[in-house]
């Protein structure tokens, strides 16, 4: 699917859940666990709409907003925890600043009809959500959904203009990141033609090659959120 634009509401926040987040029981940044509200306003610019706006944070500190959908899944294959914590290859609650605008999303369908559902969307979000809240706001969404007749794929993929990004979700960190890397191996291998030990061998040596963390948030059985990414100008065979 492709999103064409995600607009967010006038005003979104962030904050701390008390007994989430890595500062949870910490005595020596006590105030890092205690219950707080922060609302940020977003601000139309350019387009006169927050599709392109600014998110002020403060009087002394505003950023561009970076608008994008925390939670895009088809129905899944078997029943999960709740659609809030449930992640896997037909996408969930995964929290990826990628699957914004101008980017095409690919998910693995299970049921006829794909049975879409979109929410938790955010203004923006910075690497990992640290803390389990990133700018959580209301959207206007609007995207535009093709069938890929007769392909699987093992975990959620995304296309950007420059780029593609194979995504990994799985506990620890670092199983996350072999899964994305397998995933982005498969996808060389039968989308482009570049052959395994090629692509294992230039993730180590092309400095090109990034892995993204998007979500190391622990909550419940919300498992961990990463892509690797590699720029299309290198998708071909180098030997």
């Amino acid at each position: 699917m492709h999103i064409d634009f995600v607009e967010p509401w006038r005003y979104g926040y962030t904050g701390i859940i008390p007994g989430v987040g890595p500062l949870k029981d910490s005595r020596r940044l006590g105030d890092c666990a205690e219950a707080h509200v922060l609302v940020i306003e977003h601000l139309p610019v350019l387009s006169g709409t927050t599709r392109d706006g600014k998110g002020r944070y403060s009087d002394r500190l505003t950023w561009d907003l970076q608008p994008f959908i925390g939670t895009l899944a088809l129905a899944s294959e078997r029943e999960v925890h709740t659609s809030l914590l449930g992640q896997d290859r037909w996408g969930g609650n995964i929290d990826c600043r990628d699957i914004c605008p101008g980017h095409t999303i690919y998910l693995q369908s299970f049921n006829r009809g794909g049975l879409l559902y979109i929410g938790d969307c955010h203004g923006g979000q910075g690497d990992t959500e640290y803390t389990a809240l990133a700018d959580e706001t209301r959207a206007t969404v609007q995207l535009s959904c093709t069938v890929v007749k007769g392909k699987t794929i093992p975990g959620v993929r995304i296309e950007k203009p420059d780029s593609i990004v194979a995504v990994g979700i799985n506990l620890p960190l670092e199983q996350a990141v072999y899964e994305a890397c397998d995933n982005f191996m498969e996808w060389l291998r039968d989308d482009f033609g570049v052959k395994p030990k090629d692509a294992y061998l230039r993730m180590s040596s092309d400095p090109a090659f990034r892995v993204r963390v998007y979500q190391m948030v622990r909550a419940l059985t919300a498992r961990h959120v990463v892509g690797a990414e590699y720029p299309k100008s290198r998708l071909y065979p180098a030997f």
